[in-house]
């Protein structure tokens, strides 16, 4: 048995005897739940409420005829309700609301009294809210509530008569079709745009690397998101390293156009000797572009 289990049937166990010397409602309120106790008659149980209405965790006792052939013998009744806040006994369900246990004695013995044989109703009730389960229930037990979203399921078997009474749902088949149509465009414009920029993702070797150029070095130069960052004029670049400087190389690639806005050009220039650790990179352009280009 677990810890809560013995700490409740403790709880439980002193309640009901206070509970067999004192007729009134008796209450032991606790940040996790709330015990609701009170001593009935055996012949006005039936129907009774026990709980409170006002916080929304009350229940309603089976029907006199229901409890009658298991309360002939007895005199009082003594009537305890324990909700919970929280799933004592937590499984993989997700529960919202209160977890109700309900018990009966008859005050004289610590055995609470077994009620079977009832009809197995267990249903949601007419005044169930977002916030509330009313639980229709014959039976005595520990029970609480879920909230589950059943799945519209698809039965592809009635393709034909669901499209049957298109004419009655256009509205619907239109926003279908519309949505669909912005997809394929949108998809295709995607596959433009990639093959584009595949396009652009090269490295370019430089017409004036020597043949026999045993040193290589990646110039990566990238242009600027901003208006009018790009520029059609020749664009020249010039290693300087510790142990010596390159030649002066023109930046183009005869493919493609380079330097465009936001783009990303990548160049490999050789040298025929090794210029050192790398001091300085000179960039410069001659001008030529047009327009606003020309920069």
């Amino acid at each position: 048995m677990a810890l809560f289990e013995k700490v409740f049937e403790i709880f439980r166990t002193v309640s009901l005897k206070i509970g067999a010397e004192n007729p009134n409602l008796y209450v032991i309120s606790h940040p996790d739940g709330t015990l609701y106790q009170k001593k009935y008659s055996a012949s006005d149980i039936g129907q009774a409420t026990l709980g409170s209405k006002e916080n929304g965790e009350y229940v309603v006792m089976p029907s006199q005829a229901a409890l009658g052939p298991f309360l002939s013998d007895k005199t009082d009744i003594v009537a305890q309700v324990t909700t919970f806040r929280n799933n004592p006994h937590p499984t993989g369900e997700p529960l919202n609301g209160y977890i109700f246990s309900l018990v009966l004695n008859d005050g004289s013995s610590d055995n609470e009294i077994k009620v079977s044989n009832l009809k197995d109703r267990f249903e949601v009730g007419p005044k169930s809210t977002p916030d509330i389960t009313q639980c229709l229930c014959d039976h005595l037990t520990l029970f609480g509530s879920s909230f589950f979203v059943m799945p519209n399921y698809v039965d592809l078997s009635r393709t034909a008569e669901l499209f049957s009474t298109i004419s009655q749902n256009f509205v619907v088949l239109a926003l279908i079709c519309t949505f669909y149509g912005c997809y394929f465009m949108t998809l295709l414009w995607a596959c433009y745009a990639d093959r584009k920029a595949s396009s652009k993702r090269k490295i370019t070797l430089l017409e004036g690397n020597h043949p026999g150029s045993q040193y290589n070095y990646l110039v990566c130069v990238h242009t600027g998101h901003r208006k009018n960052s790009g520029t059609t004029a020749n664009v020249m670049a010039k290693l300087i390293g510790a142990e010596g400087e390159s030649d002066t190389y023109n930046l183009t690639d005869p493919d493609k156009p380079v330097f465009e806005r936001g783009s990303v050009d990548v160049f490999l220039l050789a040298t025929p000797y090794p210029l050192g650790e790398l001091k300085n990179l000179r960039l410069q352009h001659d001008n030529s572009g047009g327009g606003h280009l020309g920069t």
